[in-house]
């Protein structure tokens, strides 16, 4: 049995968008420390990480450890019912069903059945980064729209000059660059120089959800590490790099 209530239902709305980005299917992990998720995607080179701590919810009650698989292309379908200034409850009583009521002028509620999927025991991968940014999250989003014109990819590089997001193709060349000074780099470290190139269509599902600044981890052929607040809500991705050929 649990409960938790959000003062503003958009919160768990921008949490479950963020999930929804790479996975269909998943496990909240509800617990004394929140609500939690770890998961990958089926084709298994993206994982998410999510932590909602009880001190960002309104109300937080549970009873032990509560497992609640979920289809989250449904749950997507109902919190985006929610409306602005609107309170959001969860609610699981170890029934078959995840309750949702939205609180405003009146009272919504939805029932979401309870999947049967068994929790994955996954470590969060600690790469040893060579980088790292803080960057405005519209600037990324900005370079990757500007890089779907001539590409399905995406390099991103961290050198002395900055901060650069590259896509190339028979059909032309785009770039973006940050110097070091830019307003926009909130903040830049390098141990060494990072270049890794990403999908596009991944790194668009990822970062959409965001707003304000987000955190970059980069090396040389290494996965990327994303993450940002969503309200408080800690979300972390990874994704492995596409290899550049020669």
């Amino acid at each position: 049995m649990f409960k938790a209530k959000f003062s503003d239902a958009s919160i768990f709305k921008n949490c479950v968008d963020a999930i929804n980005a790479i996975i269909d299917e998943g496990v909240f992990v509800i617990n004394e420390n929140g609500i939690s998720l770890k998961a990958m995607d089926a084709a298994r080179i993206a994982m998410v990480s999510l932590s909602i701590s009880p001190d960002i919810l309104e109300e937080f009650d549970t009873e032990g450890e509560n497992d609640v698989g979920l289809d989250f292309k449904r749950l997507s379908t109902v919190v985006k019912r929610g409306r602005n200034n609107e309170a959001l409850d969860l609610s699981f009583d170890s029934g078959s069903f995840l309750k949702l009521t939205f609180i405003g002028r009146y009272k919504r509620s939805f029932n979401i059945p309870i999947l049967d999927i068994k929790r994955e025991s996954l470590p969060v991968p600690t790469p040893n980064f060579t980088s790292l940014v803080e960057v405005d999250s519209f600037v990324v989003k900005d370079a990757l729209k500007d890089a779907e014109i001539v590409s399905d990819n995406i390099v991103l590089i961290v050198d002395d000059d900055g901060f650069k997001m590259e896509a190339k193709s028979d059909t032309g060349r785009v770039s973006s660059v940050l110097e070091k000074n830019n307003e926009l780099l909130s903040r830049i470290e390098m141990k060494d120089r990072a270049k890794s190139m990403f999908s596009l269509e991944y790194l668009k599902n990822m970062i959409t959800p965001a707003t304000g600044n987000v955190t970059i981890e980069l090396g040389v052929d290494m996965p990327i590490k994303l993450s940002y607040s969503i309200s408080g809500a800690e979300v972390i991705f990874f994704l492995a790099p596409r290899i550049e050929q020669d």
